[in-house]
């Protein structure tokens, strides 16, 4: 159980103070990844992530989370297992790839850098994760399609906030937040919050089986990964 996360500018403008706001966010994530914690914060400041590893496989070896590709271009936080992950390494060696761990984080970076969003429908397995392609300037969230892993936002101040668990966001917000009371009674009628919802003001759920796509001063956009190869998108602004 890992832990992600992350700052997005919405609005081509530098995050605020990036480096003090992810790393005490990511600090609060420490119990879920223990054995190694690391941030990463684009020169522009406009894209912030943290990981913290709980270290199962290849647990010795020094790759920082995030993991950057050889060209550092493309940066990728994790959480989630691949279960399928030694028919994807194989496939992707033949096609070249000269692998540097036996992280299934790295089979996951590679993968989306060579095959983009289709490389989703390979994956046999669980995921929460946020992939920054610097070429592009665009980064792709990502949740499994049972939802077994989590990743919670905010948007507000022209940022896009994420994580793993609700209180990071919170102590982001230094407590300008408040409790939604409607979702509250439904959670008590229901046992849980609206999909997509949480009992808290403004901090949305992501989706099951979902993408979000940030782009530069765009509006993000959430999807089905799932049917991307069945039919053309239906995009639906984020509310």
């Amino acid at each position: 159980m890992c832990g992600i996360t992350g700052i997005i500018s919405l609005k081509d403008k530098k995050i605020s103070r990036p480096e003090t706001r992810i790393k005490r966010m990511t600090d609060m994530l420490t119990f879920r990844g223990p054995d190694y914690q690391g941030v990463y914060v684009s020169d522009d400041k406009k894209v912030a992530m943290g990981n913290t590893r709980l270290a199962i496989s290849d647990p010795h070896n020094p790759l920082p989370q995030p993991m950057k590709s050889r060209d550092n271009k493309y940066i990728i936080n994790y959480n989630g297992e691949i279960y399928n992950d030694l028919d994807l390494r194989n496939s992707l060696q033949q096609k070249g790839i000269k692998f540097r761990s036996n992280l299934d984080t790295e089979i996951l970076l590679e993968g989306l850098h060579l095959h983009g969003e289709d490389f989703l429908h390979e994956i046999d397995g669980m995921w929460a994760f946020a992939y920054f392609d610097k070429k592009k300037n665009e980064v792709l969230l990502s949740r499994d399609v049972l939802g077994e892993r989590h990743i919670f936002y905010r948007i507000i101040n022209n940022e896009f906030i994420f994580c793993s668990e609700i209180p990071p966001i919170i102590a982001d917000a230094m407590g300008s937040v408040d409790m939604d009371f409607i979702n509250i009674m439904k959670s008590f009628r229901y046992g849980v919050a609206p999909p997509g919802e949480t009992i808290i003001k403004g901090i949305k759920r992501m989706l099951p089986g979902h993408n979000i796509m940030i782009r530069k001063n765009q509006e993000p956009l959430q999807y089905l990964h799932r049917i991307l190869h069945l039919t053309n998108l239906h995009f639906h602004q984020i509310l």
